[in-house]
């Protein structure tokens, strides 16, 4: 290839595997050496040379040496210690595999192997990943595949230049986006809800991998200051396809430090319990972070967990036993911030020494009665009953209506269960409440949330006797409509369509049949019409896009390869399979 069509300027990596010594001398100084594990940069990928010119990093001498003493290598950084190693190490990979036992690369001189998924690719350049099946002229790459970059797309040839599959070949720029332009497109649509387009563009490599700042895709999505309603369903998708929800990113944090210091209470409350308490290398957990930055509702969701059965005995060792590295427990924090009566009003230290979460039966009571604003502090807005239950979830499981939820909304948390896991929506839903479902889901709780018994929402809307055949069906299109999961069972195996049946909720069961064997995560939903005369004619019904069906793109050649993928995806098209 011409210097004319060459790559823009960059510098690739090679390792030297031996101990070697330029065969040239330059202004009569000695001969340069390298040390098994030295890197060495050049300017130009000359894989099918016998002599390499590079600079060697350590020293900036510069020299030639023999290829068969040199290999391929990116640069990474370890995202936690390893064998004496400590995190944040620069390390050399000469082997990319997301098989078991991992990448293989040099340190210090030494030869070792990780899993993929504990490397930092964040300065990476040469990485990229195949974002669709391509076979041509003997060129075969498969979707999610990691292409190694030995030349990049340019102006003047749109090719990459890679290894594939153990070789070098070619193949057109619309097949392969950079790790971090593909990343960052993929918590774009995320962000934006658009899970069509977060479902084509995903895939269980790209789920594995840590870009910029050693983050995963779901870490950038919880970084997010803004979100849409389907954002909750792109994170779960990430999840689904193997993104850990308890990886961390180069400074130890969590997908949960990070949504909790952002105030993104969708993204957290989706997360498992045992994510939402790792500590980062501050020591600090979510709940620390939150109270840090005085995010009300994120605090508030942590802390009302443990009013859970189920959690109820880790609430001391979360909130005053765990310290961080300067030695502080989360109330000690909360004091510092002055705003320590939630964290002790739920560890018995308010209104009265001794006390557990449940509370006096004075203050159930004054809450009930709704007293003034200024009585009703952001804490006491949460006090729960006997069984756990908050005003708002007293409101939601009658027939309150919009006003009322929005009043109470404004400082409580929509989130909070009672004692057997049973959130305000699970309270909504069994009375068919519809006008208290639709302003929940608005304040973003998790349609998905299991009670004690595993029951959902959804499932609790089937088995429910406090509401009827035609309130169920009104009320589970609208939990439909914003992405419950029909798939999921509780505790016994049960789904929802098996326990409308049992319930012998007729309407309810006709409903749940259309979406009977179909897969939660390939479905495209179409906006359910609930009101209004046009109800009838738009009927719910489910359109699925298999992952097959592909359709050229057209005009796109102009277009920068990450517009050209935005472009495609919400056209609703794939890539060529052929060029």
């Amino acid at each position: 290839m011409s210097s004319s069509s060459s790559a823009q300027k960059c510098y690739y990596s090679y390792v030297a595997t031996r101990c070697l010594s330029s065969s040239t001398l330059a202004d009569g100084k000695p001969k340069t050496s390298l040390e098994t594990g030295d890197l060495v940069l050049t300017d130009s990928p000359l894989f099918s040379k016998d002599i390499i010119k590079g600079r060697k990093e350590s020293t900036g001498e510069t020299g030639s040496f023999p290829s068969d003493g040199l290999k391929r290598c990116i640069q990474a950084r370890l995202l936690r210690d390893f064998n004496r190693l400590p995190g944040g190490t620069k390390v050399l990979i000469t082997e990319l595999s997301i098989k078991p036992p991992g990448c293989s690369f040099y340190c210090a001189g030494s030869t070792y192997s990780l899993p993929i998924d504990k490397f930092d690719f964040g300065e990476a350049d040469d990485l990229a990943i195949a974002m669709h099946n391509y076979s041509a002229f003997g060129v075969e790459i498969k979707a999610g595949q990691i292409v190694w970059t030995l030349r990049r797309p340019t102006q003047h040839r749109r090719k990459w230049l890679a290894y594939l599959n153990g070789k070098v070949d070619y193949f057109p720029e619309e097949y392969a986006l950079s790790l971090n332009e593909a990343m960052n497109q993929l918590v774009k649509f995320a962000k934006e809800g658009d899970f069509d387009s977060v479902r084509k563009l995903a895939n269980p490599t790209l789920m594995k991998m840590h870009g910029l700042q050693g983050r995963t895709v779901l870490l950038m999505l919880a970084d997010a200051d803004t979100y849409a309603r389907r954002t909750a369903k792109c994170a779960d998708y990430m999840i689904h396809l193997g993104c850990n929800p308890s990886a961390t990113d180069s400074k130890g944090d969590t997908a949960a430090h990070l949504a909790a210091g952002n105030n993104n209470l969708q993204l957290l409350a989706l997360l498992a319990f045992e994510s939402k308490w790792l500590q980062n290398y501050q020591g600090l957990t979510p709940l620390m972070v939150a109270l840090e930055a005085g995010k009300w509702r994120c605090i508030k969701h942590l802390l009302h967990l443990f009013r859970q059965n189920k959690y109820h005995q880790f609430k001391t060792k979360y909130l005053n036993e765990m310290k961080s590295c300067q030695g502080l427990s989360a109330l000690d924090i909360a004091k510092r911030a002055k705003i320590e009566e939630m964290i002790e009003f739920e560890l018995g230290l308010r209104p009265s020494a001794g006390c557990d979460w449940h509370i006096p039966d004075h203050l159930a009571q004054l809450q009930a009665v709704a007293p003034c604003e200024h009585q009703r502090t952001i804490c006491k807005c949460d006090v729960p009953d006997e069984k756990g239950r908050t005003k708002l979830w007293r409101i939601s499981s009658g027939t309150g209506v919009c006003s009322d939820i929005m009043n109470e909304a404004i400082r409580a948390d929509p989130t909070c269960a009672d004692a057997t896991g049973n959130t305000c929506l699970h309270a909504a839903v069994n009375s068919g409440n519809l006008e208290a479902v639709r302003e929940l889901i608005a304040l973003d709780v998790n349609v998905n949330a299991p009670a004690e018994d595993g029951s959902t929402p959804l499932m609790r809307l089937a088995s429910s006797d406090c509401c009827s055949d035609s309130q169920s069906v009104q009320v589970a299109k609208k939990l439909l409509e914003n992405d419950a999961n029909w798939n999921l069972r509780d505790r016994n195996g049960c789904t929802a369509l098996q326990l409308a049946r049992k319930s012998n909720k007729h309407s309810l069961v006709k409903l749940l049949e259309e979406y009977e064997g179909k897969d939660y995560f390939d479905t495209v939903q179409l906006p359910h019409k609930s009101e209004g005369p046009a109800a009838a004619e738009n009927s719910e019904r489910l359109v699925f896009t298999p992952h097959s069906e592909k359709k050229a793109p057209q005009n796109l050649s102009s277009l920068h390869p990450v517009a050209k993928f935005a472009r495609l995806l919400q056209q609703g098209q794939g890539l060529p399979t052929n060029t």
